[in-house]
């Protein structure tokens, strides 16, 4: 009788110690909780601070701070520009670190995902509600990734990488971590892709202030040029004309009075600037 009730409390004890086993098994390998414990590769997505996003504090305890001055961001675009279609590089990079790791976003001003990463070395890309994420797949020992993005086919106007930055104090486990948040805006170059004379066609503004009795004009030229105005009236009649000289490259603003003999009507400025010429109707 004795020996059946021991039995019986073996295998008892067995089931009770295989069942904490299995149960701790579970909980360290379950596939969605691989990510959160072990961020160190492809940490979970929807971290990057962004707009509605969390970041890495949501898995790690550690303190947040800012990006500037302690990560480095840099993009290949001439003048942190895109142009519609083409391929960039970024760099992310941090002074030193034994375990290091970021994620990072492009979003455009609606706060939608623009553009495309592609996987590359020591990185990979995952998505979730509709953004796409670029992050590490190795941490130890690396300070610095360069990842692939290709710019949207349509202009998009401005856009913003988010990213967050994990510096790992490599302890195996969550706490005492630096996660570094920031941001870069990637401006739209959409008048890279038109000719210098639509450039500035599209700069040409005029206004008239008949309370004051004057009229300004604003334009953007590309380079040093003579710049000279001319006012037409609608029988192609010159009249008024004025040499401005030699104007330097950038925006330029001008304002005039409206000489006394101009009676009311529509008439053609031109601005002439080198040789180029850019016309605008405009009411007296």
């Amino acid at each position: 009788m004795k020996r059946n009730i021991a039995l019986i409390l073996v295998i008892i004890i067995s089931g009770i110690l295989q069942s904490s086993l299995q149960g701790k098994i579970e909980k360290y390998h379950r596939t969605d909780s691989i990510e959160k414990l072990n961020s160190s590769v492809n940490p979970p997505a929807a971290k990057t601070g962004a707009p509605s996003e969390s970041n890495c504090t949501s898995c790690h305890s550690g303190t947040v701070q800012s990006g500037a001055g302690n990560i480095t961001l840099d993009f290949s675009g001439v003048g942190d520009e895109y142009i519609v279609g083409q391929s960039y590089t970024f760099t992310i990079s941090i002074a030193s670190g034994s375990k290091n790791g970021f994620e990072a976003t492009i979003l455009d001003g609606t706060n939608a995902k623009t553009g495309t990463f592609t996987a590359g070395t020591n990185y990979g890309i995952t998505t979730s509600s509709g953004r796409q994420y670029v992050r590490q797949t190795t941490s130890d020992g690396i300070t610095s990734w360069t990842f692939n993005w290709s710019a949207p086919s349509t202009d998009k106007g401005d856009l913003t990488l988010y990213y967050a930055f994990n510096k790992s104090n490599n302890s195996d486990n969550s706490s005492g971590d630096i996660i570094y948040l920031g941001q870069m805006t990637i401006t739209s170059a959409i008048f890279n892709t038109i000719t210098e004379h639509e450039k500035t066609d599209q700069q040409l503004n005029i206004w008239v202030n008949h309370n004051f009795h004057e009229f300004y004009f604003t334009f953007y030229q590309t380079m040093e040029s003579p710049v000279m105005m001319q006012i037409i009236d609608l029988n192609g009649k010159l009249i008024y004309s004025e040499n401005i000289g030699i104007l330097s490259e950038g925006k330029n603003q001008i304002q005039r009075d409206i000489p006394s003999e101009f009676e009311h009507g529509i008439y053609i400025f031109s601005l002439i600037i080198g040789n180029e010429v850019y016309d605008r109707k405009f009411f007296f």
